[in-house]
């Protein structure tokens, strides 16, 4: 959600802009709606137009409207556009807006006309109001959808997740083996929130159902909503949707396949949909075989579960629409490749979920499905395709013309002894009575048993009458007095008729009989191991031991453990790896082999465990090993124990810095990007962010300041590491702190605060550097940076006063908690421990000249007299001159050099769009 200064502002803009287009619109048309009599090539032909030449001129119009649909959607008060044909066989492409007066919206692109229409705001229709009467039966015609069905439940009704208010139960859908409920993502995953089997109430919870009473069905698959972003007050849609669709698993005795046909009320439905989708949509599991045309026009009906069953006409395909998810419309998604359906009596609040079928007078073309229902505003209604939909959760619709499914079920027989054999008697099984007959062919195979010496090999055909559901298959298993393990083979069904296959394979177990060998006992070893260097890898072998040989085959599983007891860490310290160890009649020893990765962190000794579970034919005794690596690493002194370098960041995600020391939660970072190329080049203000800033690793990113085109930009950062703490350094006995604390202010243009912090050690010319270490954003695109000041907001921190904090300047945005990171150093040469030694540095605080990276950038300080070359450089700004705000970058292809450093002071661009700045003193340290 915004905060309230975003809203406020974003209304404010909005009633201006309004004012202004009533002011100086230019009025717009709106496309007359066109209903197909008769179908689509019949009415071409009363008017003498050829089917083809008008295919392909429908073609050239959506290639014109894909092309200019993102211009399109970038006008204030566009909410859609689609392509469609006007009542005189005119295809135009056609613009759907919130209000009248759309300024900007051309007559016509590429040759093709455009038509506007005012549909207002689209909103996914799941409804907030009831206004049926639950005290006694509540079947009162227009509500009938509302209540609490009997088993099976038809289609069509209320439906919803536990934590929604109601939609529709669209239609009961089948991929072989199972049947489904299909609605909307919003109206059984709610809007991405559910998890992965969660009850789906009939009726839904707005309209009565209660959890676990009225569950039906269990979430089992959804496709994802990808959200679009405010910027500012742009609507910023980088995602795109097809469908707002969800499946749940059901059983053909809780959810039936037709609409309610009025028995309990006065609005009939149309009875079931056919499970042959409408032809427009070819091989509907081939995209690009379309032919999409043929839907304008095209009558079609839904029965939903606010206003039962209405008839409306396609008018636009090839939509692209916002679909609001809120009242206020702060939760947008964009949608492509949608169905637009008139008149706005098609649909309500409610309705969401709903299947649309054609309605046609034709017995064989009607209710063929066409779309599923999701969105509307009180003019159209949006569906998606019904082909996209069935696609991306590999269903059909399991309804009027769907063949029944075949199944075998599992057999176990004890195989005894004496006689010569016994009988396995498997069941198929029809899910329907078919009035056709049906064939299927069965043949046995093998698994452990052996066909000829355990049981009678057998295939043929099974034919099934009309009307008949169940046929058997007799194997004949034959009887042994050897002692052995269990065995089994399958019967397998394939190539049917009439019919299609659920589950094709049929499990036969044989029991054996006889006398059981003593259970032998199971045990395993611990191991240690050697980490080895980074890039390095070493095995733990561990042992597990068969206390005995048998004549049976044992399994037992395996697993690695990085639960309680345990230090390490699976992918970074060892491989987790599971399995299965089979041990085969006469064998009593194998190895489970566990990966090390190597390291160069000086860390304490780690473990893990490797754990023994689900034994076949044995007993386990001792059912854990343990892991011990070994830390090989020589440690670091006593000291920052510092780390510097250089890494390419992006605004495209986090990187990972891996380091050589294990900093716990001490760990002081402190980064600084460097514009290598001119900052006319690079349209965005960039700061560097720092988050999950411990033990070994910390991560960086990029974030732009506010304004420019928001497109990804990469750059070097440099970075340095130290240890929160308060040291004396090596050599010279300079004095130096690292410090972390959480800060709860931000500062900005018009109030420059920051925070009062005391000096652990006692400095005559200190240098402050720091960072922001963690990332609370809301949003991708907030951001904030460090700065400090002495006693006032012009003068950098003194030997007595030191103020820090984070800032961002003149974005208005609220910014969270963050913890900030610091180190303060007296001023001249020293050397700081390293885990390969002493590294030398250099301090200073530069003078009062760094300006703007749109003045005359770059700007240097001159390194005089160093004992060392210089190779990483660390900056932050003392002091704050100019009351907008800004950040020291270091800028230019080589900005550290023997004898200079090369510098910029950057600003935001939150309300202007330049980046010049006044005068500003700089703290830096260099590191060799």
């Amino acid at each position: 959600m915004e905060n309230h200064f975003s809203r406020y502002f974003k209304l404010t803009v909005c009633v201006i802009a309004f004012i202004l287009s009533l002011s100086l619109s230019l009025g717009t048309g709106h496309g007359q709606d066109f209903n197909r009599k008769g179908g689509l090539k019949a009415w071409l032909a009363e008017r003498g137009i050829d089917h083809d030449q008008f295919r392909q001129r429908f073609r050239e119009a959506m290639q014109v409207q894909n092309r200019n649909q993102d211009m399109l959607m970038e006008l204030s008060g566009v909410v859609g556009t689609g392509t469609g044909i006007t009542a005189e066989g005119e295809v135009v492409v056609k613009v759907f807006t919130a209000r009248a007066g759309i300024r900007g919206i051309p007559a016509s692109l590429d040759g093709v006309a455009v038509r506007t229409k005012v549909t207002g705001k689209f909103y996914a229709l799941r409804d907030n109001t009831n206004t049926c009467n639950f005290s006694g039966d509540g079947r009162d015609g227009v509500c009938e959808g509302w209540e609490r069905w009997p088993l099976p439940v038809p289609i069509g009704v209320s439906v919803g997740h536990p934590a929604i208010t109601a939609g529709t139960l669209g239609a009961r859908v089948t991929d072989g083996a199972d049947v489904f409920i299909l609605s909307n993502n919003h109206v059984l995953a709610n809007g991405n929130q559910a998890n992965l089997g969660d009850p789906i109430l009939q009726p839904g919870s707005f309209d009565g159902g209660v959890d676990p009473d009225d569950a039906v069905a269990y979430l089992s698959d959804y496709q994802e909503i990808k959200w679009c972003e405010y910027w500012w007050i742009f609507l910023i849609c980088n995602q795109t949707n097809t469908i707002d669709a969800a499946i749940a698993r059901s059983t053909t005795g809780d959810i039936g396949f037709e609409t309610p046909m009025g028995e309990y009320g006065s609005v009939p439905g149309y009875g079931a949909p056919k499970s042959t989708i409408h032809a427009a949509y070819g091989d509907p599991v081939i995209i690009g075989d379309e032919n999409l045309n043929l839907l304008l026009g095209q009558s079609v009906q839904k029965y939903g579960r606010t206003t039962s069953n209405t008839v409306g006409t396609v008018d636009s395909i090839n939509v692209t629409v916002d679909v609001c998810y809120d009242d206020l419309c702060d939760k947008v998604a964009r949608f492509v490749n949608q169905l637009i359906i008139t008149p706005g009596t098609f649909s309500a609040g409610g309705d969401s979920g709903s299947v649309i079928v054609t309605k046609d007078a034709d017995p064989a073309e009607n209710a063929k499905p066409v779309g599923l229902l999701f969105a509307g505003s009180d003019v159209d209604t949006v569906a998606n395709r019904i082909d996209l939909v069935l696609n991306a959760f590999g269903v059909d619709i399991d309804g009027e013309g769907a063949l029944p499914s075949l199944s075998i079920d599992d057999v176990t027989v004890t195989e005894g002894e004496g006689g010569p054999t016994t009988a396995a008697i498997f069941t198929a099984t029809l899910s329907a009575s078919s009035s056709e007959n049906v064939t299927v062919e069965f043949a046995t195979s093998d698994d452990s048993a052996t066909a000829g010496e355990d049981y009678v090999t057998n295939s043929g055909t099974l034919t099934f009458p009309a009307g008949i559901t169940t046929r058997t298959i007799t194997i004949e298993v034959n009887d042994d007095s050897s002692e052995e393990p269990n065995e089994y083979f399958h019967v397998n069904l394939s190539n049917p008729t009439n019919a299609t296959i659920a589950d094709d394979r049929g499990v036969g177990t044989i029991l054996d009989d006889d006398a059981p060998p003593p259970t032998p006992q199971i045990t395993m070893d611990d191991v240690s191991v050697d980490e080895g260097g980074s890039g390095t890898t070493a095995t733990a072998d561990f042992t597990v031991i068969l206390s005995a040989a048998t004549t049976n085959t044992v399994t037992v599983d395996y697993t690695t453990n990085s639960g309680p007891g345990t230090s390490a860490n699976p992918g970074e310290d060892y491989e987790d790896v599971t399995g299965t160890l089979t041990f085969s009649p006469g064998m009593t020893s194998k190895t489970i082999s566990v990966t090390v990765y190597g390291d160069d962190i000086e860390e304490p000794d780690e473990n893990f465990f490797v754990d023994l579970i689900n034994p076949v034919n044995a007993n386990i005794v001792d059912n854990r090993g343990e892991g011990i690596i070994v830390n090989d690493d020589t440690p670091f002194s006593s000291g920052p124990q510092l780390e510097t370098g250089k890494v390419w960041a992006t605004t495209a995600g986090w990187t990972t810095v891996e380091l050589g020391h294990d900093y716990g939660n001490d760990m002081v970072v402190i980064c600084t990007p460097n514009y290598e190329y001119d900052a006319w080049l690079l349209p965005e203000p960039l700061v560097a962010h720092v988050q999950n800033a411990n033990g070994s690793s910390f991560q960086v990113k990029l974030v732009q300041a506010v304004g420019g085109s928001l497109q990804d930009v990469s750059a070097d950062v440099y970075y340095m590491v130290v240890k929160a703490g308060v040291y004396t350094l090596a050599e010279h006995g300079v004095k130096m702190e690292a410090v972390k604390f959480n800060s709860t202010i931000t500062d900005g243009s018009g109030s420059w605060v920051g925070e009062n912090r005391s000096y652990s050690n006692s400095y005559t010319n200190p240098v402050v550097v720091g960072q922001v270490m963690t990332y609370n954003a809301d949003r991708a695109w907030y951001w904030s940076v460090f700065w400090s000041r002495g006693s006032s907001r012009t003068s950098p921190p003194s030997s007595t006063t030191l103020f820090v904090g984070k800032h961002n300047a003149q974005d208005p945005r609220a910014v969270n908690n963050e913890m900030i990171g610091y180190v303060v150093v007296e001023a001249g040469e020293g050397t700081m421990d390293t885990a390969s030694g002493e590294a030398r540095y250099f301090a200073a605080l530069g003078p009062d000249t760094v300006r703007g990276v749109y003045n005359a950038a770059p700007y240097t300080y001159t390194l005089n007299g160093l004992s060392f070359t210089p190779s990483t450089a660390i900056l932050s700004q003392s002091a704050m001159d100019g009351g907008d705000g800004g950040w020291a970058v270091l800028y230019g292809s080589n900005p550290v050099t023997s004898s200079s450093l090369k510098l910029a002071i950057e600003e935001d661009m939150a309300w202007d769009s330049e980046r010049k700045h006044t005068s500003e003193q700089v703290g830096y340290i260099v590191f060799e």
